[in-house]
């Protein structure tokens, strides 16, 4: 029996991030701790200005540290998929 090779993972970007992440993140950060000058007032950030925001003011960090962490997942995978590939030279 034939098994269809797994394919190798695309590194995640901004740009590839879909909303059901960006979602996932905001919903796992949204009570994370606010820079100076910001609140929550339970549906949006506000700036001691007034200014409001739908997302954490630090969620650019946050997709940053998402990006990097999926990458390195991204990057076992691959890994592990390449040794599996390689196989043994005396094997018939």
């Amino acid at each position: 029996m034939l098994f269809q090779k797994a394919a190798r993972k695309a590194l995640k970007t901004r740009k590839t991030l879909t909303p059901q992440e960006i979602r996932i993140i905001h919903v796992s950060r949204h009570l994370h701790p606010l820079p100076v000058g910001y609140f929550y007032n339970g549906s949006q950030y506000v700036t001691f200005f007034g200014e409001k925001m739908t997302f954490h003011p630090l969620m650019e960090e946050f997709i940053d540290e998402y990006l990097e962490e999926a990458n390195k997942e991204i990057e076992r995978f691959n890994h592990q998929l390449e040794q599996q590939c390689q196989g043994d030279l005396f094997d018939p």
